[in-house]
């Protein structure tokens, strides 16, 4: 359910850092077969997932991810107020790496794997976008991917907080379990392809450009504010 995710909040449609295109099959296996332990362990986790969690609260924060509440999560992370007005070249950044998790859209195409609640008579999710009249399927997990991506990107422009930048990444994908709509090998297989298609961007001269302009427009922007306590 990334589609879209940029131009819904105003920024132009993202084009990708990468001229050739990304052979996502080599990083991301097929899902869990049905019966398989693995298969029983998402289905568990599934069904351990309570609405109202912290994990579910988390995660109706983060259900579009290139909105002024998620560039203030991001702040918090990084220490230093994200926003057009501080850190534009970092934010174009940052919207740019949506074009990327298209490759998520491809293997769900492919995989078609069912969200976990399909066959219920009434979805409990957090998510009001998952499992409307549009189908849409769960592996791998599209957020989870541009977590990684984002929260690696933003590792590598403020080192000294990767820490707290990547964990941000992480849990964009790990609450989507909390929310019910993805399992967890979803948020795995999209972190995987987060990762490899985040070390064919890395090298690439738009992005080492766009790197190094996020660097200094996050060291010269004020501090974070209104941030939780640690």
């Amino acid at each position: 359910m990334i589609s879209g995710m940029a131009l819904a909040c105003g920024a132009l449609a993202p084009v990708s850092y990468l001229a050739a295109p990304f052979d996502w099959r080599a990083a991301v296996t097929p899902p869990p077969a049905p019966g398989s332990t693995a298969a029983a362990a998402d289905r568990a986790a599934y069904l351990a997932a309570a609405p109202d969690s912290p994990g579910w609260r988390a995660a109706q924060t983060q259900l579009r991810l290139l909105t002024p509440e998620m560039n203030a999560q991001f702040s918090c992370a990084a220490g230093r107020r994200l926003s057009p007005e501080t850190t534009p070249r970092t934010l174009a950044m940052l919207v740019k790496l949506t074009a990327e998790t298209e490759l998520s859209e491809a293997a769900k195409t492919q995989f078609k794997r069912d969200r976990p609640f399909v066959g219920e008579a009434k979805p409990v999710t957090c998510d009001p976008r998952v499992g409307g009249a549009t189908p849409s399927f769960s592996y791998p997990s599209g957020h989870a991917m541009y977590g990684a991506l984002a929260g690696r990107a933003l590792a590598a422009a403020v080192p000294e907080r990767a820490a707290a930048l990547l964990a941000l990444g992480a849990g964009i994908g790990t609450n989507r379990v909390a929310c019910r709509v993805h399992y967890p090998s979803d948020i795995a297989a999209g972190q995987r392809l987060g990762d490899a298609v985040y070390d064919a961007v890395a090298a690439t001269p738009g992005f080492k450009a766009d790197l190094a302009a996020a660097r200094a427009e996050i060291a010269a922007a004020p501090q974070a504010t209104g941030c939780p306590a640690a």
